[in-house]
């Protein structure tokens, strides 16, 4: 039994199906359906994707590229290069959170022997 979200989404699959192939173009058919040409071009090119013929798609689309992934070794190159121009105060700013110097608050010597001369007559 299909639900009525179900039908809805069948629905709208095959009214963009019947859209894509009547006008052969991502803007035509956004502009009538009112929605976004990125989400049209998307949907079309997953529709594709799924064996639906569309022949004005063009192949070498952003959605066929392959991901580009560095090298460890580029990510390393690439980060020495930004860091080039950073200067003291940012280098001090991007430190790992566990290598920057935390802020010291000092007690009063004599507050620390008072504390230390207590605790050792057991007066604290």
């Amino acid at each position: 039994m299909e639900t009525p979200r179900q039908k809805k989404l069948r629905e709208d699959k095959q009214n963009l199906i019947y859209a894509l192939k009547k006008f052969r173009s991502i803007d035509k058919v956004a502009k009538k359906l009112g929605k976004s040409r990125s989400s049209i071009k998307s949907a079309a090119y997953a529709l594709k994707k799924y064996g639906h013929e569309f022949d004005f798609l063009e192949d070498n689309n952003d959605y066929n590229k392959e991901v580009y992934e560095p090298t460890p070794q580029q990510i390393k190159e690439a980060c020495k290069e930004i860091q080039s121009r950073w200067s003291k105060h940012d280098k001090r700013r991007n430190l790992r959170s566990d290598w920057q110097a935390k802020p010291v608050e000092f007690e009063s010597v004599d507050h620390i022997v008072h504390r230390k001369l207590s605790s050792s007559m057991g007066n604290e």
